[in-house]
């Protein structure tokens, strides 16, 4: 910091400054943060630079807070976006919205709190139309808990459909994120080609807003040489970029639903997925929070948003060793230690949804799951009285990012005209079991079952036969990359 104060790379400095408090608050020395984060600010307002200033006003806010000084980081979040006023810098503009929204809650004003975090979403949604495609996944990544603590606000007031629209608003952006990596094929000989255009002006938009960024972050005297526009021009042209956007959008909704509700999927109303479920079906969409966990829980007569005593530190303790546990127990090296774990989470997760009454008459649960949830084998939880009954045992389960796309899958036509099952076990050497399984579903449903075993269960074979099915069981192992879950794996036969 001193070495770039001394180059007079002053909006480096301060930035430097901004690491710099937070270092020194985690050392223990809360007074010497305050001081650094001073002197940052005092540097960035002869410069003129607003956004920054911000960003610093809002460190210096989360610090306040930490330390119990509510009101003083009221003022500061609020004197923030001041600051920041109408400029659209929405990487800066939540955190400010979403600090405020803590603060209005620790005091009591929860309405307020809740009217800030709605805000912070809509701030973060609006970034993320603005970055690339492909990015967005890690946009959001570390945004999720505002829609986690605003739906939990919705249900505590008992404003079910809120929270779920919450959710779901969550789930979209992560799973359009994941679905739309590149350029889609369009109709051929369509006359407006408004896929196209849809994906040339998300590609102006990201590529506008890296620009901006990098004008923000040039020092002042190299400006000039990295960018080529000031930054009131970027935020013009990238406001322009996006109300083309919406108008493109409108108008594909109106010509190809089905794209549209790939990249701006409409959410479904609470109310249309109770009325696709059957009297069978009960539909579970969890969110998990810091403190506790949400369960939005709809059936065809009704629907609730349920909290649930049990946080998330709490589930993951508790999912990651029933898992090693059961990994102990497959290789023989371990006792049922997964017992436990598996009976307190069907305590945590099911016994509350028993208890008031959403399972009687049901015979199918539907998942929608969240955070490390997603790790967690539904099937095997375990009732936390009597003998042993798996889950699995009692109920049909079944998963989906979200009710949205639970309703899309739905709606899909069918594929062919087969409703037989294609089974799989490729590794039947290794997993002796699985060489069973797919024989046993063979000799149950007879003639409408293709089963392969072992070298004829290959990934030709899969995509050859796939679509000419209407059950596919893959009876085989594979690899979950919690770092990268698009580099997990399921094995199949070589070919």
């Amino acid at each position: 910091r001193d070495a770039q104060l001394g180059a007079g790379n002053i909006r480096s400095a301060a930035i430097s400054g901004l690491y710099l408090a937070f270092a020194l608050e985690q050392a223990g020395d809360p007074d010497a943060a305050r001081g650094t984060l001073a002197e940052s600010l005092a540097e960035l307002v002869p410069l003129g630079d607003h956004v920054t200033a911000a960003a610093v006003l809002g460190a210096q806010a989360d610090l306040e807070s930490r330390d119990g000084w509510l009101a003083r980081a009221d003022s500061l979040y609020r004197s923030g976006l001041t600051m920041l006023g109408d400029r659209d810098v929405p990487e800066v503009a939540w955190r400010l919205h979403a600090g405020l929204a803590d603060v209005l809650a620790a005091r009591g004003r929860s309405a307020a709190a809740e009217a800030e975090l709605g805000l912070a979403v809509a701030t973060i949604e609006r970034g993320a139309a603005g970055t690339a495609i492909h990015r967005r996944g890690a946009f959001l990544l570390d945004k999720w808990k505002v829609y986690a603590r605003l739906a939990s606000m919705q249900a505590g007031r008992g404003d079910a459909a809120g929270a779920f629209e919450t959710s779901e608003r969550l789930r979209a952006g992560r799973t359009l994120a994941t679905l739309s990596g590149g350029r889609t094929e369009y109709p051929a000989g369509d006359p407006s080609e408004l896929r196209s255009r849809e994906q040339d002006l998300r590609r102006r938009m990201a590529a506008l807003t890296a620009e901006l960024s990098a004008t923000a972050e040039a020092p002042p005297a190299l400006r000039e040489a990295v960018v080529a526009r000031s930054a009131p021009d970027l935020e013009a042209a990238l406001y322009r970029t996006q109300d083309e956007y919406a108008r493109v959008i409108g108008l594909i909704r109106e010509t190809d639903a089905r794209y549209a509700d790939l990249v701006a999927p409409d959410l479904a109303p609470l109310d249309e997925v109770g009325s696709r479920l059957s009297p069978e079906e009960v539909l579970v969409e969890y969110l998990v929070t810091d403190s506790s966990t949400l369960a939005v829980v709809i059936t065809a007569e009704s629907s609730d948003a349920l909290t649930l005593n049990i946080g998330r530190e709490q589930l993951a303790d508790l999912i990651f060793f029933a898992r090693g546990a059961i990994e102990q127990q497959r290789t023989g090296s371990g006792a049922d230690l997964w017992v436990a774990p598996l009976r307190r989470l069907h305590a945590e997760l099911i016994a509350p949804l028993e208890a008031g009454g959403w399972l009687e008459g049901k015979s199918t649960l539907l998942i929608a799951p969240h955070a490390e949830l997603h790790y967690l084998p539904f099937q095997a939880l375990i009732a936390s009285q009597g003998e042993i009954e798996f889950l699995i045992e009692r109920l049909a389960i079944g998963y989906a990012p979200s009710a949205s796309v639970w309703l899309r899958l739905s709606d899909r036509p069918r594929v062919g005209s087969s409703d037989g099952v294609l089974a799989l076990a490729p590794r039947d050497d290794d997993l002796p079991g699985s060489g069973y399984e797919v024989r046993a579903i063979s000799g149950t449903l007879g003639g409408d079952v293709l089963a392969l075993v072992g070298r004829d269960a290959t990934e030709d074979a899969f995509r050859r036969e796939a679509g000419r099915s209407r059950v596919l069981h893959l009876a085989t192992y594979g690899s979950l990359n919690r770092a990268n879950p698009l580099f997990s794996w399921l094995d199949l036969a070589p070919g």
